[in-house]
């Protein structure tokens, strides 16, 4: 089974720690053109999302969920 596009595009552009997404690069996996949408659902605590230092990380299966989700609107 070959793995959805929207996952083979987030993979090659994939800069962040392995298992990790940083709010930029989620945003840019769910479709999103500016990160500040997701940063503010971060912060107010609608997903998992761990800040480290100036920036905010979120797991890999979390930021797929996310991607899934918007896709399908």
């Amino acid at each position: 089974m070959q793995a959805p596009s929207w996952k083979l595009e987030a993979e090659a552009r994939h800069e962040s720690l392995p298992g990790w997404y940083t709010i930029g690069e989620a945003s840019r996996l769910c479709g999103y053109t500016n990160p500040a949408y997701l940063s503010k659902a971060a912060i107010a605590g609608k997903f998992l999302s761990y800040k480290i230092g100036l920036s905010r990380l979120v797991p890999e299966g979390v930021a797929e969920y996310l991607a899934e989700k918007s896709l399908k609107k």
